[in-house]
């Protein structure tokens, strides 16, 4: 079988391949192709080979989106933020069961925690986009964090009826 004359050498393929910046260097309508090529010359193992080989680009699950230094800064810092929220949460949960568990400044507490947690989604959908959250790589972890963050809106105006709903809603038979 003969090589034909315009093929490239399979070591500057390679070569190629481990390229950094080799993305910036094709037409814009060649990215994609250039991905998927330098994607499964970097595969390790045989699994890897075949899912790169199989995988079209109509299959992708998440479109390749560049991050600027300053995006993943910002991201960094957000879950460093929820991650710190999260724990303090916890903490002031476990504590205020013991200690006037009525005392409104539970229920104030609870409200801000629930501001960053719709923050923290707000900012990861403008970022990663609809279909990056909830199809893309942390899809699973973004849609328990919704779910988790709709429940604590759910509590945080329950608690709100049944403090300030008035006397007909102080026994919660209303509910």
């Amino acid at each position: 079988i003969g090589v034909p004359s315009d093929a490239l050498p399979m070591d500057a393929l390679i070569d190629l391949s481990i390229k950094t910046d080799l993305i910036e260097c094709v037409e814009p309508t060649a990215k994609d192709s250039v991905r998927i090529v330098v994607d499964a010359l970097n595969a390790t193992t045989v699994e890897e080979v075949i899912e790169s080989a199989t995988k079209g680009p109509t299959a992708m699950a998440e479109p390749h989106v560049e991050h600027s230094v300053h995006e993943e800064k910002i991201m960094v810092w957000l879950n460093a933020i929820v991650s710190f929220t999260v724990i303090t949460n916890i903490l002031f949960m476990g504590i205020s069961i013991d200690n006037s568990p009525e005392h409104g400044g539970w229920l104030a507490f609870e409200f801000m925690c629930t501001c960053v947690f719709i923050l923290e989604f707000c900012i990861k959908l403008w970022k990663l986009g609809v279909r990056g959250y909830f199809v893309g790589k942390a899809a699973h972890w973004n849609v328990m964090d919704l779910i988790i963050t709709i429940v604590a809106v759910f509590e945080v105006f329950l608690g709100l009826a049944l403090r300030y709903g008035g006397d007909s809603m102080s026994d919660g038979s209303k509910l």
